[in-house]
C-alpha cells in the first residue's frame, strides 16, 4: 500500500474511532432519504458489475447497493473498520486499501461509490486519487462521491477532513478522464450535527490519464 505523508495517521485514527463509529453511522441512511435516492439511482444506472464502497467503515453503504441488487465490495484504509465490515457481512469481500493504492487490478468495477472518504485527500492531489478511481474502473464505468462542501478544514487527532468547492471537484474529474453528469448540493440534516451543506457528485470514466 502507498505510505503518504499526508493524513498519515488516518488508518489508526479510524480503527480506534471504528466501534463508536459503527454505532453512530451505521443506519446513517435511515435519516438522509437524499443519499437512499442517489444511490439507489446508481445501483439502477451503473452498467453490470462489480461496484466498489471505496471507504467503506462497516459496509453499511455497500449493504444499501447490495439490496439494491448490486455485487459490492468494499476497501477502506482502516484495518479496524475492515474488521467490522467483515464481522457484519461475513460472505462479502473487504480490503484493506488506500485510493493511491488500490489493491484490485485495472477495470474491476463497474461502479465506485466513495461517500466522504476523499474528504481525507490532500486538494492538491485529489486528481492522482481519482486517476487511481480511474484505473480499476471499466470504461464508461461511473463514480458517484461525496464531500463537504467549502474552502476550510478540520483537524481532530492529527487528521485533516478537507472541505471542497465544486469547481475544485469538477476541475479534478475532467483532469482524471472524467465526465461529470451531475453535481448538487444539499443542506445539512438536523442529527448529522453540523451547519455545513455536502455535495454529490456522479461522473463517468470516459479515458485514463497515465501520470499520476
Amino acid at each position: 500500500m502507498a505510505t503518504e505523508s499526508w493524513n498519515k495517521n488516518l488508518p489508526g485514527f479510524y480503527s480506534d474511532w471504528a466501534p463508536d463509529y459503527t454505532d453512530r453511522f451505521y443506519n446513517e441512511l435511515d435519516y438522509k432519504p437524499g443519499d437512499r435516492e442517489l444511490l439507489k439511482a446508481f445501483a439502477a444506472s451503473t452498467q453490470e458489475g462489480l461496484i466498489c464502497d471505496l471507504g467503506c467503515g462497516p459496509g453499511h453503504i455497500g449493504s444499501f447497493l447490495m439490496e439494491a441488487g448490486r455485487v459490492f465490495e468494499g476497501i477502506d484504509i482502516s484495518p479496524g473498520m475492515i474488521e467490522i465490515a467483515k464481522k457484519k457481512h461475513p460472505s462479502e469481500t473487504f480490503r484493506v486499501g488506500s485510493y493511491f493504492d488500490l489493491p484490485v487490478e485495472d477495470s474491476r468495477y463497474a461502479g465506485v461509490v466513495a461517500f466522504y472518504s476523499l474528504i481525507h485527500c490532500q486538494k492538491e492531489r485529489l486528481v492522482y486519487a481519482l486517476n487511481e478511481i480511474s484505473r480499476v474502473l471499466v470504461t464508461s464505468g461511473q463514480i458517484l462521491a461525496s464531500f463537504h462542501e467549502g474552502t476550510s478544514s478540520l483537524t481532530k487527532d492529527s487528521v485533516t477532513f478537507n472541505f471542497f468547492t465544486r469547481a475544485e471537484i469538477e476541475n479534478s474529474l475532467h483532469q482524471a478522464g472524467f465526465e461529470v453528469e451531475s453535481i448538487m448540493s444539499r443542506a445539512s440534516y438536523p442529527e448529522e450535527g453540523s451547519d455545513w451543506s455536502r455535495i454529490y457528485v456522479t461522473a463517468v470514466k470516459k479515458e485514463t490519464i497515465a501520470a499520476r
